[in-house]
């Protein structure tokens, strides 16, 4: 039988404590990016939600605000005014960049995009709720919108799941009194994390 030398046995201790060490190193780097990518889609979170709020509003609710005085209970869509001069946007393209600064473009694009601006072409969905008219920016005030009274307390978020590129978000949401949990989908594009679903 052929022992192995003191130098071989010190030899295989080292590469065996140099192993551990780096499996161990690598398993801390894992778990502290974890906590830092949880951290990350939290603050986002935050962030995100205090801007869709206003956002839903006028792409959900009552929409931009007009120069015409009309009573809307006597007006039925389509019935496009010209938004206000003092709008906070005047253009597609300026309500369009903000929508996408809060919203995924995968849900513009399969949600909002036809709604918004675009219409159905088979006739599936009601008129677009805005219009561009020559230079003239138009929302159809015969369209209530949707109560988007209903808030979510971004201090209750927890992750439920997470991934490089998408995560889960669980939040408590208060409307009219009622409390409930409902968890916000989110993705990861290359200007940052956004919604993938409605915050309202």
């Amino acid at each position: 039988m052929k022992f192995l030398g003191n130098r071989n046995i010190k030899r295989m201790i080292a590469v065996f404590l140099l192993t551990v060490t780096a499996v161990s190193s690598g398993l801390f780097l894992t778990r502290c990016a974890s906590e830092a990518d949880k951290a990350e889609v939290l603050a986002a979170f935050k962030e995100l939600y205090e801007k869709s709020i206003e956002i839903n509003d006028y792409i959900f609710g009552e929409g931009l605000p007009v120069t015409e005085s009309f009573d809307s209970d006597d007006v039925k869509s389509p019935y496009y005014v010209a938004v206000s001069e003092n709008a906070e946007y005047r253009t597609r393209e300026e309500l369009e960049a903000a929508v996408l600064d809060v919203y995924s473009s995968e849900y513009y694009e399969s949600a909002l995009k036809a709604a918004l601006f675009e219409g159905y072409e088979d006739g599936s969905g009601p008129d677009p709720r805005y219009i561009t008219d020559g230079s003239v920016f138009k929302i159809d005030a015969g369209n209530k919108g949707a109560d988007t009274s209903g808030r979510f307390d971004p201090e209750t978020a927890e992750i439920v799941d997470i991934s490089a590129s998408s995560a889960s978000v669980r939040a408590t949401y208060t409307r009219a009194g009622t409390v409930a949990e409902y968890t916000l989908s989110m993705v990861r594009t290359e200007n940052g994390w956004r919604f993938n679903v409605p915050t309202y």
